[in-house]
């Protein structure tokens, strides 16, 4: 009677909640790695419907294709099964880059989310993984920039050095084989003042 009532009415807050909130939220099962959630948030971020990602295959169908690295997509079905203490122990935080709904634009792309799990008893049995995300693929694509501008700068700085030696080289070897032509001393003197 009563208690079934309040047990509805909790889960229906709790549903409300989950739909509310601004940060991407998802909920997987642990045994199957099937989602059972999917909010709006998390929708607008992998431009996936709710109703598109509900009973799909969490790694299979959203890791596994847009994995940095191919331990990415390994990585969370091996937590899947870690026991709570073992969670615990890796922060509850995992960077997941999850792939978004293709478009007629072009090909899929990714999001990256910095993901905080949390494992709980799932409302019809079982372990589920409430996963809460932040969107971070800006700050990948800051970093990437970075690390490019990075290369580019250690390659331009190379290809300069190298000739720059030589012509320092061959300037201090006239320096001391020229004799007392000021133009000339005053020539060299000014390219090892520049270099």
């Amino acid at each position: 009677g009563q208690d079934v009532t309040k047990v509805l009415a909790l889960q229906r807050y709790t549903e409300s909640l989950f739909e509310q909130t601004v940060a991407p939220m998802c909920v997987v099962k642990c045994d199957d790695g099937k989602i059972i959630l999917w909010n709006n948030a998390m929708a607008e971020v992998t431009q996936v419907a709710e109703t598109d990602a509900i009973g799909k295959d969490f790694v299979a169908d959203f890791l596994t294709h847009s994995a940095r690295s191919g331990t990415e997509a390994q990585r969370f079905v091996e937590i899947m099964q870690l026991a709570d203490s073992e969670l615990q122990e890796i922060n509850n935080k995992v960077d997941l880059r999850i792939r978004k709904a293709s478009t007629p634009e072009g090909p899929p792309q990714n999001v990256d989310l910095l993901v905080s799990l949390n494992r709980i008893d799932g409302p019809l049995g079982g372990k589920v993984l409430v996963c809460v995300g932040q969107d971070v693929t800006e700050l990948y694509s800051f970093k990437l920039v970075e690390e490019r501008k990075a290369q580019m700068l250690s390659v331009v700085s190379h290809e300069l050095r190298s000739p720059l030696n030589g012509i320092i080289g061959i300037t201090a070897l006239i320096e001391q084989k020229q004799g007392t032509n000021p133009t000339l001393k005053r020539q060299t003197q000014l390219i090892t003042t520049c270099a």
